[in-house]
């Protein structure tokens, strides 16, 4: 759980960061401190920025009653697809997406597990492996 903390205090920080740029860009491009051209970078970040804070922010902050009250939603199956480690260290379990501490969980194609995993942001807690 504590890496589900750190990265959701990661994330929050990066969100603030971001937006305080874009906003002193914005201001900067206002008072005609800097370029005209700038508004093409504003342009492209906004979307992105939007999507950052819906994905990276929102869902898991969703999530934190739950973390802190330890309820968890259990699933059982066999591991479809495990993606490259980074981002939100994705795999695929009985057709659904989860995230995962890629330090203490590795899990591999083919192998069967029941997990524990926060509702929202889909955050792997504890894992369990099944022997066939």
């Amino acid at each position: 759980m504590n890496y589900y903390y750190g990265i959701l205090i990661i994330q929050v920080l990066i969100c603030i960061l971001a937006l305080i740029k874009v906003i002193n860009t914005i201001v900067n491009l206002k008072n005609k401190k800097i370029h005209k051209g700038y508004w093409i970078l504003v342009i492209i970040l906004i979307p992105l920025l939007i999507y950052y804070i819906k994905y990276h922010l929102i869902e898991p902050t969703k999530d934190l009653k739950y973390a802190i009250k330890g309820k968890t939603k259990v699933i059982q199956g066999k591991v479809e697809k495990v993606y490259v480690a980074g981002g939100s260290n994705p795999f695929i379990l009985g057709g659904k997406e989860f995230r995962r501490n890629p330090w203490s969980f590795s899990p591999k194609e083919g192998e069967k597990y029941i997990l524990k995993y926060l509702p929202n942001s889909r955050y792997v807690v504890e894992y369990e492996k099944i022997s066939d």
